[in-house]
């Protein structure tokens, strides 16, 4: 992988929503979670002025040395031993299905004629009711307390077998204890789904209802010594329209805070990441608009065709707003508007096999992002933008005449000079760096 892919996943996957005085500034946290500490540090006088392409080539090398010099997998091992033993051990271990029965029982077929009947009257529909005789509905409801307990592994049969005692979630193997506890009560979330099957004639239609709790706290201790505390917060008010999310992490020598708030007219997140004390990554992003927390609506929103729903999705979806800091050295600074246009220009099919015009499509959709997604780039904290990122199309050819049109983003200096993600942010310039970070994300990762 080339950086200029680790550093489009850093910086714009806050760009299209979905994401330090000096790279030595000291950002301890508490054991319980801090907010994210995002305000920039001191502003580096030294390249405040628009620089050359060659000179701006130069700082991200001393970037990348930066980077490479925060990150040693040694100050990891502890936390990489306990979960590679997990993963190799028992990764692929499965739960025995007779400890999980979610399944609260379908509800009365008479009760479901009877409301469609209601519906087939109002609506000049009456075959509804028909229809309805045909519909089975299964009703489930998952909430914490049916899956507390102590589950320890069965080497024989490879299943976790689970003690249902205990007020807490704790998985024991070896040395290894991972916990989670809850706190705070909880909140309910209810969604359902469906689906026909022209085989039987029936429509099968599956509810749930998910108890969260509101606090939760995972742990990973081996031999008693804490390795990996994990908070989260969350409360979420479906009447009220609004929610809270409060997350800490805490693994080694890096820690990660992060929140974020939303409401029917604003959502915005914010996060911060340090490694031994010195502060990696800050990222702040927003959207307004309005319904944004309107789960009803949203839902009917985006269960039409996109092209369709495009002016829905404009109007809903207001302004959105981000901001990625590295190590107080790089900024990127972004905003987008019209994301619906913007799904719209983007569904289409690459492939030209499928598609002839893909090649036009693709042209159309980098300039939509050029019409829509205003992103420049900053260093050391200074307010004098050293480029803008620009779109253009760009192919992949799998054999002659056949590939696929995707769109790249292209990096434009103060000089005129042009450079795509891949020229400028090649594996010369971060490839130590990168490799560094990502084996620490990717053995993460594994243990999920």
């Amino acid at each position: 992988m080339k950086l200029f892919r680790l550093f489009g996943m850093v910086a714009f996957s806050g760009l299209l929503m979905t994401g330090f005085a000096s790279c030595g500034s000291d950002e301890p946290g508490n054991d319980e979670g801090d907010d994210p500490v995002v305000e920039p540090g001191q502003v580096d006088e030294t390249v405040n002025r628009q620089l050359t392409s060659a000179e701006a080539g130069n700082y991200l090398d001393e970037t990348a040395t930066k980077i490479s010099e925060m990150f040693d997998p040694a100050d990891q091992k502890e936390v990489i031993d306990v979960f590679q033993n997990f993963v190799d051990r028992y990764g692929y271990y499965e739960f025995d299905e007779d400890y999980f029965n979610f399944e609260t029982g379908g509800r009365s077929m008479l009760a479901e004629m009877a409301k469609s009947f209601v519906i087939g009257l109002s609506t000049g529909d009456p075959g509804s009711l028909s229809r309805a005789a045909n519909t089975f509905v299964t009703r489930y409801e998952i909430s914490f307390d049916k899956l507390k307990g102590v589950y320890t592994p069965d080497t024989r049969n490879q299943v976790w077998k689970r003690d249902p005692s205990g007020n807490d979630i704790v998985f024991r193997f070896g040395t290894t204890e991972f916990k989670v506890q809850v706190s705070g009560g909880n909140w309910d979330i209810e969604f359902a789904d469906s689906y026909d099957d022209w085989w039987d004639d029936a429509t099968y239609v599956e509810e749930y209802k998910v108890t969260v709790p509101k606090n939760i706290v995972m742990t990973v201790t081996d031999s008693g010594k804490e390795l990996v505390k994990s908070v989260v917060e969350t409360n979420l008010d479906v009447n009220g329209r609004n929610f809270h999310v409060k997350t800490s992490l805490r693994a080694a020598n890096i820690t990660l805070d992060a929140l974020v708030d939303g409401n029917n007219n604003l959502i915005s997140e914010s996060q911060s990441m340090t490694v031994g004390g010195q502060r990696f990554l800050t990222t702040v992003t927003s959207v307004n608009g309005s319904h944004l927390c309107d789960v009803e609506y949203l839902s009917e929103i985006f269960d039409e065709d996109v092209e369709s729903a495009v002016s829905k999705i404009d109007n809903t979806f207001g302004k959105g707003v981000t901001s990625v800091n590295i190590c107080d050295r790089v900024q990127i600074k972004a905003e987008i508007s019209k994301i619906g246009t913007l799904m719209a220009a983007g569904s289409y099919d690459s492939y030209t096999y499928y598609n002839k015009n893909a090649e036009n499509d693709a042209v159309k959709f980098a300039s939509s992002l050029n019409n829509n997604v205003k992103a420049q780039m900053y260093f050391g904290n200074t307010s004098v933008a050293q480029a803008d990122v620009q779109w253009q199309k760009c192919y992949y050819e799998y054999y002659a005449g056949v590939g696929d049109w995707y769109v790249e983003p292209v990096i434009v200096f103060g000089d005129g000079s042009r450079f795509t993600f891949e020229e400028y942010f090649d594996e010369s310039r971060f490839a130590n760096a990168e490799n560094k970070f990502l084996s620490l994300v990717y053995l993460y990762e594994s243990l999920w």
